[in-house]
């Protein structure tokens, strides 16, 4: 029997399957010239790949976001970084924060529910260091009559936000805090500032591993100087050589930033030319333009 042309077989007449299309944060995870990437040893390397797998069985009972948020290759070497390679303490890091996103679900906070806390202008991210690295700022000089809950989630979603505004590709991971308490005075403080702080370090501690590039401390009060001195004995190298303390006028804390920040991305009040952004601009606040929310960021 001579075949019609125009008759398709079942296996043309079969739709193909559409193929899922990688996400730009896949490709560049997947990117062997990634610095992260090129810099690991041979034993880093078979590290990874192997934590990779125990990664993908412990996300497997998590949503879809979780399981790619699991999935992503720099994220799993941050876990791996804060654990000196050891996968056994580096998978249970991660359990951890598998159900903390879970149940927290941090990316998934709406603008709308900590809109109230941002206005205040005590928290936000405006521009970036010589190397890409976003500028989170803390200005504890307005009284916050907000709840503790809210306060945190507050901290969680700019955190969100300006992880999600990282040019990976050029290998941004961290971030510059600045806690500026150059305004600050004890009438002004929240009677609940510590517990907020203690939970917010110990988030950051816990489920945001390696994302601290540099902390500034500005014009500190005595108490904060005390601390410091009393908790840095417990602290490692490489994070008491990440915090700054400098003070002083315009001038003088522009001489002591100048080598990490352009003047073009740092604030007046620091010496430079960049302006605080718009808190009580409601259209603004609507689009994240003022708290550095992303038009349409790839969080994948």
């Amino acid at each position: 029997m001579e075949h019609d042309p125009s008759e398709k077989t079942v296996q043309e007449r079969k739709p193909k399957r559409k193929q899922k299309k990688a996400s730009k944060n896949d490709r560049e995870a997947d990117d062997p010239t990634l610095p992260q990437l090129v810099s690991l040893t041979k034993e880093q390397q078979e590290c990874l790949e192997a934590f990779k797998k125990r990664a993908e069985e412990l996300s497997r009972q998590y949503d879809a976001d979780l399981r790619t948020w699991a999935a992503d290759t720099l994220c799993l070497l941050r876990y791996l970084r804060a654990r000196n390679f050891n996968i056994e303490k580096s998978e249970k890091m991660l359990a951890e924060s598998l159900k903390w996103r879970s149940e927290f679900g941090p990316h998934k906070i709406n603008p709308d529910d900590v809109k109230e806390v941002l206005k205040l202008g005590t928290l936000y991210q405006n521009g970036k260091d010589k190397e890409g690295r976003p500028l989170l700022f803390i200005k504890p000089g307005t009284y916050n009559p907000h709840s503790v809950e809210t306060k945190v989630r507050t901290m969680i979603y700019t955190l969100e936000q300006a992880i999600a505004r990282m040019d990976r590709s050029k290998g941004v991971e961290k971030m510059v805090w600045f806690m500026d308490f150059t305004d600050y005075a004890s009438r002004a403080r929240s009677p609940d500032g510590r517990k907020v702080a203690q939970t917010c370090l110990g988030l950051l501690q816990d489920h945001y591993p390696e994302r601290l590039g540099l902390a500034f401390i500005v014009n500190p009060p005595w108490w904060v100087s005390l601390l410091f001195t009393i908790l840095s004995p417990f602290m490692d190298a490489v994070t008491k050589a990440k915090i700054h303390f400098i003070s002083g006028d315009p001038a003088k804390l522009h001489a002591q930033l100048c080598d990490f920040v352009e003047d073009d991305q740092l604030e007046r009040c620091y010496g430079g030319l960049r302006d605080v952004p718009n808190f009580t601009n409601e259209s603004s606040l609507a689009t994240g333009a003022s708290f550095g929310t992303p038009p349409s960021a790839d969080t994948s």
